[in-house]
């Protein structure tokens, strides 16, 4: 993104949004993440996605310290959130939120592994991978 269409994107964003992008990069851990990177986070998965996580990627992208994110949930309620927090912050276009589980489905009739569920971003390649709430929690 050009310097310009950086501005004018950050004079359409609302207060309230750029408050939240503000208060996410101030965050010790995502502070300490940035500095250990030491450079782009290139195409970035975000394991356990929610709306501070989501203003920090806001955050990367301003810095252009970031080209593509995916975030991911395991709850329909969050990734909602997520998609309009998105929007608001105009990085909707540059990544994607998706609702799933790490961990593979058994078929409880037979306690078998269900072949027939794809596994959640299988054969995807990325460069960062933050885990911060997924381990967390």
């Amino acid at each position: 993104m050009m310097v310009d269409q950086q501005e004018e994107q950050n004079k359409v964003l609302s207060e309230e949004a750029r408050n939240g992008i503000s208060k996410a990069s101030n965050d010790f851990l995502f502070q300490y993440i940035v500095e250990k990177q030491d450079g782009s986070f290139g195409h970035l998965l975000d394991a356990g996605t929610g709306s501070h996580s989501l203003r920090w990627i806001a955050s990367l992208f301003q810095n252009r310290m970031i080209t593509q994110y995916t975030a991911i949930t395991a709850d329909e309620q969050m990734r909602q959130t997520v998609l309009t927090e998105s929007r608001t912050l105009q990085i909707e276009e540059y990544g994607q939120v998706l609702i799933g589980n790490w961990f593979e489905t058994k078929n409880t009739a037979t306690e078998k592994e269900d072949s027939s569920r794809n596994v959640l971003c299988n054969g995807q390649i990325y460069d960062t991978i933050i885990a911060d709430y997924l381990i967390g929690a």
